[in-house]
């Protein structure tokens, strides 16, 4: 999308409702203020090759410190080097590519 006044076009989200925001004659300055303060956030991590995916999951369920026991939740696992706290799959990666061996 293209919008004439965005505030931060180089960042844009693409977000519908925010292109309508910028958009309103006149601007609403605490709407301008959302757009700039959720489009200046933490960009998102790059998604990994099926092939990496793939592999990572096969890694991940033969991890000795992951737990998919009962009660663990929809989350997926318990890891013990967090003390036994819920982890997700894009934590598992995270700490399988940060400690590949």
């Amino acid at each position: 999308m293209n919008c004439e006044r965005c505030p931060c076009p180089a960042t844009c989200l693409r977000w519908e409702a925010f292109c309508q925001w910028a958009a309103e004659d006149p601007p609403d300055p605490v709407k301008l203020a959302h757009i700039r303060s959720r489009s200046a956030g933490p960009p998102a991590a790059p998604r990994p090759a099926v092939a990496e995916s793939a592999e990572l999951l096969r890694r991940s369920a033969a991890c000795p410190f992951r737990s998919t026991g009962p009660g663990c939740g929809c989350s997926g696992a318990r890891c013990s080097l967090r003390a036994g706290a819920v982890v997700s799959h894009l934590d598992c990666f995270a700490c399988l590519r940060r400690y590949p061996d």
